[in-house]
């Protein structure tokens, strides 16, 4: 039996080989595929930003809508639980403003308390536009025991990693910076391309009222979770 795979739309068509059930699915053409800014490497030095927000600044490459942040989490300790969030701040006219936050994570170190990227899906989708600078950014309750932080290294010309000391809670509309110069953070955005160039407009900024935070938790699964097996 042929199966049709010239078609320009998705196929599906089914045939008996040898006794199995084979399906084939044909793309169509002009799918975007997900596409990532920031810094995907593993640094070597651990920043404890408890009560931080901290964040990495990074170009978009391309247009398109933001679909997650992923970020490099270190652990000390088997008593805290913490809870974190990400947020998506554009920094294209010198001051970061709030566009997108993400679901809460809380991770138990008295049950399992591992380092590892983590991945937290934003809310809102936020558009991006080629060229634009974005902040990138998490932010971690504080351990009354333990320690929890992110993967930095120093000595990075060009890479900024900037913090605003905060207790844990409602994401602020702009962030007061304190600059790490040649400090890069391992952080990275998810994106979907498709967009247009040009100037970002600020009237699409976010402001997270009171009442809606934390948002709803998520698993250590919904989360992305993975670690390193040394």
């Amino acid at each position: 039996m042929t199966v049709d795979i010239m078609q320009p739309r998705i196929t599906s068509r089914t045939a008996l080989v040898l006794g199995f059930l084979v399906v084939v699915v044909i793309a169509p053409s002009g799918i975007c595929h997900a596409a990532t800014f920031g810094n995907t490497g593993l640094q070597t030095s651990t920043l404890n930003t408890e009560n931080q927000i901290t964040a990495g600044r990074f170009v978009a490459p391309s247009g398109g809508t933001a679909d997650s942040i992923t970020v490099y989490l270190d652990f000390g300790g088997d008593y805290d639980v913490f809870k974190i969030r990400c947020a998506l701040y554009d920094y294209n006219d010198g001051t970061p403003a709030l566009l997108d936050t993400s679901a809460e994570l809380q991770v138990n170190c008295g049950v399992i308390c591992v380092d590892g990227w983590r991945s937290f899906a934003l809310l809102n989708h936020a558009s991006l536009v080629s060229g634009a600078t974005y902040d990138l950014c998490v932010w971690i309750s504080y351990g009354t025991t333990d320690n929890a932080g992110v993967r930095v290294n120093s000595g990075q010309s060009g890479n900024f990693t900037d913090y605003q000391s905060a207790t844990y809670g409602v994401w602020p509309s702009t962030l007061t910076e304190s600059t790490l110069n040649g400090f890069l953070m391992s952080i990275y955005c998810t994106y979907t391309p498709g967009g247009t160039t040009g100037a970002p407009s600020r009237r699409r900024r976010l402001t997270e009222a009171p009442g809606q935070s934390p948002k709803p938790e998520l698993s250590l699964a919904q989360a992305g979770y993975s670690h390193d097996e040394d």
